[in-house]
């Protein structure tokens, strides 16, 4: 837990929480849901069928899934100003994101599968809560706050 609130401080104390705009991924023309901002150790994400390393500035994207290592975070910011760092030996999903920035609507819906997940809401969770799914291995989780910690075992 120490990494995942270490990380998510130092990052969204530098102002790196931001709205980013659609882009495309090298020859993938899937749209950017968000940006990693920072690593600590080892982080993957598992895109299809491929696991690959991350590091800070690649490209996150709808149904990847983060994983850490031990003594491991990463911290990511999603299009809408959604700010999340996970700690060490931890997997999350990012099962579903739609964000229209103009109207500055849409939903998302993230799984924490194992370790420690701390979230501080976008626009999406400042203009309608309900939007937003997290979901454990026990339990959903509805958005009644805006900077939140959970840990799934």
């Amino acid at each position: 837990m120490k990494y995942a609130s270490r990380i998510g401080r130092s990052v969204a104390s530098t102002g790196f929480v931001s709205l980013l705009a659609f882009s495309a991924v090298g020859h993938c023309q899937e749209a950017r849901t968000g940006t990693i901002k920072a690593v600590i150790g080892t982080v993957s994400v598992v895109r299809g069928e491929s696991r690959q390393p991350v590091r800070a500035g690649d490209a996150v994207l709808e149904r990847d899934q983060i994983a850490t290592g031990p003594n491991s975070a990463t911290a990511f910011a999603l299009r809408d100003g959604t700010f999340v760092s996970i700690g060490a030996n931890s997997a999350l999903n990012v099962t579903s994101f739609q964000f229209e920035p103009t109207k500055q609507e849409g939903r998302m819906d993230i799984g924490l599968l194992s370790g420690t997940m701390r979230f501080i809401t976008g626009l999406l969770g400042k203009r309608d809560r309900d939007r937003i799914r997290i979901t454990t291995p026990t339990a959903t989780v509805g958005i009644r706050g805006t900077d939140f910690i959970l840990e799934a075992e």
